[in-house]
């Protein structure tokens, strides 16, 4: 009867025991935990560093058994990777929605950004002074017809600003004929702002000159002449002379 009873004491503990690891497991099952989910429509191809920085998820509490595996619990999980697939609000952001990618450039473009590759020579390029981070502005030279009927070289800042996404630290070569060779420059932009730069590139001759790092001011854009350079003409006034050149041309050929 003792060891009977002994035995009836020990299964009760030993049920007691295994109630109470039931209980604790069904509690940890429901604790929340925290988790990344989409907050916006992620299309795909969007780097990872972009749904992060720009806020296009949304920390949310989920109970772990409702936990998808593989769930993103680190935004920092997202560096170097871009979306699969389109991702839709709601949804819990796990690793298999994302793929490792070697752009580090296209990682960091959002919107309107645009990443382009124009072709400079060593001088109107700074090649091996500029480096990716560093701030330019864009000047772009064209040759217009004047009022007189003649060739004028006209000069102008078209754009302030720019980061520079990447840019060679040095020339391809330095002996005869070096100032004819080219390297690229890839610049941050806006796609507007890049068709211009693609337009001035190819009809025009562009030039970068390199910003302070901090503390920089720019001056209003003003279009550079001879007459300007030399006699202080107001640039409105040979705009006017050109429009006016452009418009006799315009009724000529109408």
């Amino acid at each position: 009867m003792v060891a009977g009873g002994f035995a009836a004491i020990l299964a009760g503990a030993i049920l007691l025991f295994y109630v109470a690891q039931y209980r604790d497991s069904i509690k940890k099952e429901q604790q929340p935990v925290a988790v990344l989910v989409a907050q916006d429509l992620i299309p795909k191809g969007t780097p990872g560093t972009v749904v992060a920085g720009q806020g296009m998820y949304t920390i949310s509490k989920i109970p772990s058994d409702r936990v998808q595996n593989g769930a993103i619990t680190d935004p920092n999980a997202l560096k170097g990777t871009v979306a699969a697939n389109d991702l839709y609000p709601g949804k819990q952001l796990t690793e298999s929605d994302f793929v490792s990618t070697t752009s580090t450039i296209g990682a960091t473009l959002i919107k309107y950004q645009r990443a382009i590759s124009v072709p400079l020579d060593s001088a109107h390029g700074l090649i091996g002074y500029v480096q990716p981070g560093d701030h330019v502005d864009v000047l772009a030279g064209f040759v217009i017809n004047g009022a007189d009927g003649k060739q004028h070289p006209v000069l102008k800042t078209i754009m302030q600003n720019i980061l520079v996404l990447d840019a060679p630290s040095s020339g391809k070569s330095t002996g005869l004929g070096s100032a004819n060779s080219t390297e690229n420059v890839v610049l941050d932009m806006s796609d507007l702002q890049a068709a211009q730069l693609a337009f001035s590139s190819d009809y025009g001759k562009v030039w970068i000159i390199l910003r302070s790092g901090a503390g920089s001011q720019q001056h209003k854009e003003e279009i550079v002449t001879l007459e300007t350079l030399l006699f202080g003409v107001p640039p409105i006034s040979i705009s006017n002379a050109y429009h006016r050149f452009e418009r006799q041309a315009l009724k000529g050929g109408s």
